[in-house]
């Protein structure tokens, strides 16, 4: 009771009684992903025939997929796409953080898509900022997904 530090709801089984000693163990740590990874291993090599031809598709999904938004978006990379593996950094259609964050709750509510816009400064206007998204290519997306992405940022910020 006198103890000015929080208590944890459940005590570590290390038995330390110390502030620390008292939150470093998880006891809830959930191992099952360790578990899957034979299977997934299996998953990679069997059915997607193996690293090397997972990541071509993921780098050239990629880059066709970023250039169409930035085909369709009128804007640009971040970073040269030379200087990506399989995300990149493509700048957004506006430079209004309202926006950007009225798009972000748009997409959510009416397409049930995530979207996490981040800005830089601009190094062409003083005072002002450039804001992207990240772009990740996985091996459960196609090209569609990028047109539906570029499609609904286009009609949300009334871009036609």
């Amino acid at each position: 009771p006198d103890d000015p530090h929080p208590q944890p709801i459940v005590i570590s089984s290390t038995g330390k009684q110390d502030y620390v000693g008292r939150f470093e163990y998880t006891g809830t740590r959930d191992y099952v992903a360790f578990c899957s990874l034979p299977s997934a291993f299996d998953f990679i090599e069997g059915r997607l025939g193996g690293i090397a031809i997972m990541r071509e598709y993921c780098q050239t999904l990629l880059r066709q997929g970023c250039d169409y938004l930035v085909g369709e978006w009128g804007t640009s990379y971040l970073v040269p796409l030379t200087m990506c593996g399989v995300m990149a950094n493509v700048i957004l259609p506006s430079d209004s953080e309202e926006e950007l964050t009225q798009l972000q709750r748009k997409l959510l509510d009416e397409y049930n898509l995530t979207m996490v816009f981040k800005k830089v400064p601009s190094s062409e206007r003083e005072g002002q900022w450039i804001f992207y998204i990240r772009v990740s290519a996985q091996v459960y997306l196609e090209m569609k997904d990028f047109h539906i992405l570029a499609n609904a940022v286009k009609t949300i910020l009334k871009l036609e």
